[in-house]
């Protein structure tokens, strides 16, 4: 769900979306050692973030739009089973960002479709109070399909 308003050139506003990660191996990081470790863990992520995009017109009158956007924020995580993976106190320091484009096409004077592609870096760190120190860094991609409603 995103919602954004016209200003200037670009649209600026507040979004929030809902996704469910898997991770299959994980790796433990100990001054210049590495291990790679088999690890099953399943959760989901509710990310809120600010949104920048900057409409491009593609053609003269076929309603076709190109939005490049930016967007930054942070997570709450949600279902995760193993404490390991992110310490006891899951409230530690989360953050997100991410870039992307959506090719947009009108199908009237207030719904138009979507379709657009993205990446994303997810951190998180565990409360300085607790030891060991656990970092994570998700890195992620995803295809978007969806229709858009211009409420004014």
């Amino acid at each position: 769900l995103h919602a954004t308003v016209p200003v200037r050139n670009f649209s600026v506003g507040f979004g929030m979306e809902f996704e469910r990660l898997r991770m299959f191996e994980i790796e433990l990081i100990n001054g210049s050692q590495t291990e790679t470790h088999a690890f099953y863990e399943y959760f989901m992520m509710g990310k809120f973030f600010a949104h920048v995009e900057y409409p491009i017109v593609l053609g003269q009158a076929d309603g076709w739009r190109l939005l490049p956007y930016a967007r930054g924020g942070y997570y709450i995580m949600a279902m995760v089973r193993s404490t390991s993976l992110f310490g006891e106190n899951r409230n530690g320091a989360t953050w997100m960002g991410g870039l992307g484009t959506v090719v947009e096409r009108d199908l009237g004077d207030w719904l138009s479709v979507i379709a657009g592609i993205n990446g994303e870096y997810k951190y998180f760190r565990n409360t300085s109070l607790e030891r060991p120190t656990i970092r994570q860094h998700f890195f992620s991609g995803a295809l978007t399909f969806g229709v858009r409603a211009k409420l004014w």
